[in-house]
């Protein structure tokens, strides 16, 4: 992920506020149109569908209690399985040739080809999960428990190391990993705090406090993005270098809050990162400024996920479908409503897809916006 020259940056949010030069607050009403999205394939999905990840080689669609389908680009299901006897809440984590996945009482790395276990291990509330490339070369993964446990393993099963933190967490830490590093965020009663971590040897690098009820950290070249709340009216952006910790600069953001786990993406030069309030705001990084805001939804929808296109965001939210904007100009280009709950969305090389609920039958969705 890089950042360019002349970089923007979108932020889901509420009411603008502080955004004095931006454009005007644009209203739920907006001009829009009311359609279908262009539907590539629809599968059959998990029972009691929960979360989806994807990228260019396909998706991994995984049910709540355990129950794994992935799918070629084409729509082809690879294989599925029943893989867990407990609850299955968190996004899998893909990489050449892999699936990682927390599966009830563990994390596990299975065959992304036929499904096969290639190692796993027993953990006490497996939680949020990323794969990388260590400093030495080495694929491994980077995870968090409920517990407060950050733990980092190699991907042919080498186990490098632990780390308990002595806070109890209220959520499972939100994990990012870029060039060798681990990124954590770690909220707790009191405050949050981002550690970061050798994703080869498991030694530590920086860690600073943050607000605890902060978005999922995301790099952007050699930045370090955290949304945090800033009371009930405020909310700001942190930008941190990523190999000192050292601030850069902050941005006072629309408010709105941000939860432990809100998940963010970043393509090129946009940034997005989901709140409570449902809107969408346009930020100039370059300039430190917010360009445009649009509300998406309306306030207090639960927000399922927001994704990236090369030319849009989307923005999912139960029981409001899809809802599709133009990344330049912010304007609504259409809804996408449908008799399933969203469950969740993902993006992989050109295609979209979606995870959709039907009570408890699942349904997997491919697209191109």
């Amino acid at each position: 992920m890089h950042v360019a020259v002349a970089m923007s940056i979108v932020v889901l949010g509420g009411a603008l506020a502080g955004c004095a030069g931006s454009e005007a607050s644009r209203s739920l009403a907006a001009s829009s149109t009311t359609r279908p999205l262009p539907t590539l394939w629809s599968s059959p999905g998990p029972y009691d569908p929960s979360v989806l990840q994807a990228d260019a080689d396909g998706a991994v669609a995984v049910g709540a209690l355990g129950d794994i389908h992935v799918y070629e680009p084409t729509g082809r299901e690879r294989w599925n399985l029943n893989a867990a006897d407990g609850p299955v809440y968190w996004r899998p984590a893909l990489g050449p040739g892999v699936v990682l996945v927390a599966l009830g009482d563990r994390f596990a790395v299975l065959d992304r080809n036929t499904g096969a276990v290639r190692w796993e291990r027993r953990v006490e509330e497996p939680g949020r999960m990323a794969l990388g490339t260590g400093s030495d070369g080495v694929p491994a993964a980077a995870i968090s428990t409920g517990t407060g446990y950050v733990g980092f393993v190699h991907l042919d099963g080498v186990w490098v190391g632990s780390l308990q933190y002595h806070e109890h967490p209220f959520a499972a830490p939100s994990v990012a990993v870029s060039d060798g590093r681990a990124f954590f965020t770690i909220p707790t009663t009191d405050y949050g705090r981002l550690s970061v971590r050798d994703l080869a040897t498991g030694a530590p690098l920086w860690e600073r406090k943050i607000v605890a009820a902060s978005a999922e950290p995301i790099v952007a070249d050699d930045v370090v993005l955290v949304a945090e709340t800033q009371g009930p009216k405020a909310a700001h952006l942190l930008a941190l270098d990523a190999a000192t910790g050292a601030q850069r600069w902050a941005l006072d953001l629309p408010r709105g809050g941000f939860l432990p786990g809100y998940e963010s993406a970043v393509v090129g030069a946009t940034y997005v990162v989901a709140d409570r309030a449902g809107g969408v705001t346009l930020v100039d990084l370059a300039a430190h400024r917010v360009r445009w805001h649009r509300q998406a939804i309306p306030a207090g929808a639960r927000l399922a996920t927001t994704v990236l296109t090369p030319t849009g965001v989307l923005v999912s939210a139960d029981g409001h479908g899809v809802v599709q904007l133009d990344r330049r100009t912010g304007r609504i280009l259409r809804r996408d409503s449908t008799a399933g709950v969203v469950r969740s969305l993902a993006v992989g090389g050109p295609v979209v897809y979606e995870l959709l609920g039907y009570g408890t039958s699942g349904v997997v969705r491919a697209f191109r916006p």
